[in-house]
């Protein structure tokens, strides 16, 4: 698994020894999250805030420009590359002092490999990926890990109520303010 700055292309800070100071202040030794985190917003930041307030380590599982092609991904042609995701979370993660906390995957399936490692406790996620995650259970059960438990946050909604979508908001500035397009959280969406 790739430290965050391995992956971003920067200078590694180190491995993992001696990164946690104190892993008994958190929840969990070891969690996991993931999506395509397209335009890094509010909702974005909400996920990785109760990722990082609940795991000692987290992994973040970035979807591939790859695997959204082949997943025909609603706007494909209109979501940032994935380098410009990865900075964006990489700077995010810096402004919090969360770099040598946070590992960064790629994500070229709709999840992870190390979903399946028993080391991983829980993963946080919005409502619109319970079904995702309790398909990760149903492969860890599969292998004799043991089921993550589910950390579900909350929709993080605009000021007028709406929630925060990167998808939502590429189909308002395509189609303007009286779009019908579904609302789509990307947050989460791959798990």
């Amino acid at each position: 698994m790739k430290s965050v700055e391995e992956v971003a292309g920067s200078v590694q800070f180190g491995g993992s020894e001696g990164r946690i100071k104190d892993e008994t202040e958190f929840p969990y030794a070891h969690v996991m999250v993931g999506g395509t985190f397209d335009r890094f917003h509010a909702g974005h930041r909400a996920l990785l805030d109760k990722a990082f307030a609940t795991g000692a380590v987290v992994d973040i599982g970035v979807s591939s420009d790859e695997f959204l092609a082949s997943r025909n991904k609603t706007l494909r042609e209109r979501i940032q590359s994935y380098e410009v995701r990865i900075a964006q979370i990489q700077e995010y993660l810096m402004q919090n002092g969360w770099l040598k906390r946070g590992f960064l995957t790629s994500l070229n399936y709709v999840f992870a490999p190390s979903a399946l490692d028993a080391g991983i406790q829980g993963i946080v996620i919005t409502p619109d990926s319970i079904e995702g995650a309790e398909f990760i259970n149903q492969q860890r059960l599969a292998i004799g890990s043991p089921p993550l438990e589910l950390i579900v946050i909350d929709f993080v909604s605009d000021e007028s109520g709406a929630v925060i979508s990167s998808t939502r908001d590429v189909y308002k500035r395509q189609s303007g303010p009286q779009c019908e397009k579904p609302i789509i959280s990307h947050t989460t969406k791959h798990l």
